[in-house]
C-alpha cells in the first residue's frame, strides 16, 4: 500500500474509532471534527508550548495515570520506539520515512482498540493531537520545522507516559 493510501486509511480509521464507538462520551463528534485545532497539555505544570492547547486536554484519574490494555501499551512502546530512532531529522525523507511507520503503528492502535470509558476518552485526547503533528511530518518541507514537529511529537509522548500506564 502506497504511503498515500495508508495515510488515508489511517486517518478514516481513527476517526471512526474517535466519532464511532458507541461506548464514547458524546463529546466525541467535537474531537473528530475538529481534529486540527487540538493539543494535548499534561495537567497545570504544562510546559509554556502546551500552555496554549485549546480544547480538550489529558487529565489524570484523580492524581493517578489511566490504566491501558496490553495493545495500547505495546502500540504506545511502538511509537515512541519510532520516534526516539529518528532523534535528528535531517532531510524530508527522514520525516516521510518517520510519519509512515507511525501512521503503520497508529493503524495498528485502531484496528486492536478494545479500551471503553474514561481511559479511552483521554487516549483520543492524546490522539487527536498526535494526529496533526504525523500530518506535518508529511506535508512540511522545512527542515528546521520537521525538527520542531518532531519535538511536538516527543513532548506528547511524554505527556503521555505521564497520564497512562
Amino acid at each position: 500500500m502506497n504511503r498515500v493510501s495508508l495515510s488515508i486509511v489511517t486517518l478514516l480509521g481513527l476517526l471512526f474509532c474517535l466519532a464511532g464507538c458507541g461506548h464514547h462520551s458524546g463529546d466525541h463528534d467535537e474531537h473528530a471534527s475538529d481534529h486540527d485545532s487540538h493539543a494535548a497539555a499534561p495537567d497545570s505544570h504544562a510546559a509554556d508550548d502546551e500552555s496554549h492547547a485549546s480544547g480538550p486536554q489529558l487529565e489524570l484519574n484523580d492524581g493517578k495515570k489511566w490504566q491501558v490494555d496490553e495493545h495500547t501499551r505495546t502500540s504506545a512502546e511502538n511509537i515512541t520506539r519510532l520516534v526516539n530512532e529518528t532523534e535528528l531529522i535531517r532531510s524530508t525523507a527522514d520525516a516521510q520515512a518517520l510519519a509512515e511507520g507511525l501512521d503503520q503503528e497508529l493503524e495498528s492502535l485502531v484496528q486492536g482498540c478494545t479500551m471503553t470509558g474514561p481511559s479511552h476518552d483521554q487516549l483520543h485526547v492524546f490522539l487527536v493531537a498526535l494526529l496533526p503533528k504525523v500530518n506535518e511530518l508529511k506535508t512540511k518541507t522545512d527542515v528546521d520545522d520537521l525538527r520542531i514537529t518532531r519535538a511536538g511529537i516527543s513532548t506528547l509522548l511524554d505527556a503521555y507516559e505521564r497520564h497512562f500506564e
